[in-house]
């Protein structure tokens, strides 16, 4: 099974005198497709815009196949950058209903940071002929030594001989739909970016305190 679909999520921090983006009510979907294998990808784009150290976004993603024969998608988690990303990872075989899964979750990941080296960790193995629904909670570490930085997570799912990286539609050309921070569309490998930008992060929490 040589298969590769992705699902990307990149966090970007900016320690930098910018604006944060606008606050939006709405989630942001993005379907990834190859021959056989299909993610649903899904985040709130305005809490990840306002990240910070300790903060959390959940982020869902949606992996099926509409396979030739039978057979089993393999589903795994990568990292790749500098700053510090804390995720447990559930399971669910019917869609999220505002946060619950009706049937009972599955515990995949328990939370820890990720390791930012590129290497896949396995999540979990299911039968093609089902579909499951991967919820996971996204934060930034509360210890993070990082001041600034990009971190991009992964969820690759594997089966049938598929192999499809999703990448910026247009030929590198942003698309309206992608989301604005400070006045900046952002893509990256076609799935959705988020932006945490502020002066400073200690300054920030000290202005919302008072």
């Amino acid at each position: 099974m040589k298969a590769r679909v992705l699902a990307t999520m990149a966090l970007a921090a900016v320690l930098a005198a910018a604006s944060a983006a606008p606050a939006s009510a709405a989630s942001t979907s993005q379907v990834i497709t190859g021959q056989y294998l299909e993610l649903v990808s899904t985040a709130d784009t305005a809490v990840m815009a306002n990240m910070l150290p300790g903060d959390e976004v959940v982020w869902t993603v949606s992996v099926s196949a509409d396979a030739p024969e039978p057979g089993v998608v393999d589903v795994a988690l990568s990292g790749t950058g500098e700053l510090p990303l804390s995720v447990v990872v559930r399971a669910c075989d019917v869609e999220w209903d505002d946060g619950l899964c009706t049937s009972g979750a599955t515990l995949l990941r328990e939370r820890a940071t990720v390791a930012l080296d590129g290497h896949s960790e396995h999540l979990l193995r299911f039968d093609a002929e089902t579909a499951q629904h991967l919820r996971l909670d996204v934060s930034l570490a509360e210890s993070s030594d990082a001041p600034s930085g990009e971190t991009e997570l992964r969820v690759l799912a594997n089966g049938f001989g598929d192999e499809v990286e999703a990448t910026p539609p247009g030929e590198g050309q942003l698309p309206e739909t992608g989301l604005r921070i400070g006045g900046v569309l952002l893509m990256a490998l076609g799935a959705i970016v988020a932006g945490i930008a502020g002066a400073s992060l200690l300054s920030r929490r000290q202005a919302d305190a008072s």
